[in-house]
């Protein structure tokens, strides 16, 4: 398993330290560090809200969704201070957790799809981190250039590679 991350996310955790440590609603984090993941038509996706652009289980494209690593990256993705209100006011502490969650995840995807590779993503800016994931597919391209991860100048980017 890789870890890259560009300049700003390096900077952002090294500030880290102990400073602040939000009390978080037990049964949210549980839930969103283990959350079901399930497979439809080639996706692997994130069970914690309803799925779009599925049909009977089956992939569906459109214009703002063209491909499965799109449908992905659309569906697979948490907004921690949309979840935890209690990280709006510490956006670090969303960022703190993020990081726990890119390695539950990682983790929790490498058994249960050990054939596929991911793309785990941690964002952070002002109003805190978004995690997301996605399936690296031959013929599609990734939904993030991780050698441009720099070019990201408005937030930090972390992309954990399994």
């Amino acid at each position: 398993m890789e870890k890259m991350m560009n300049q700003r996310m390096r900077l952002k955790i090294g500030e880290l330290g102990e400073k602040h440590a939000t009390r978080l609603d037990e049964s949210k984090v549980s839930r969103v560090l283990f959350p079901d993941f399930v497979s439809a038509d080639g996706c692997v996706l994130l069970h914690l809200f309803e799925l779009p652009n599925l049909d009977n289980n089956r992939f569906i494209s459109n214009e703002q969704i063209p491909d499965r690593t799109q449908l992905e990256a659309f569906v697979n993705h948490i907004h921690l201070s949309d979840i935890f209100e209690e990280c709006a006011d510490f956006p670090e502490d969303s960022l703190r957790f993020g990081l726990e969650i890119v390695e539950a995840w990682a983790g929790r995807l490498k058994v249960l799809f050990p054939q596929d590779h991911f793309h785990l993503v941690l964002s952070y800016d002002e109003f805190g981190s978004v995690v997301r994931f996605y399936k690296l597919r031959d013929d599609e391209e990734p939904w993030m250039d991780v050698e441009r991860l720099d070019g990201y100048s408005d937030e930090g980017i972390l992309v954990r590679i399994i």
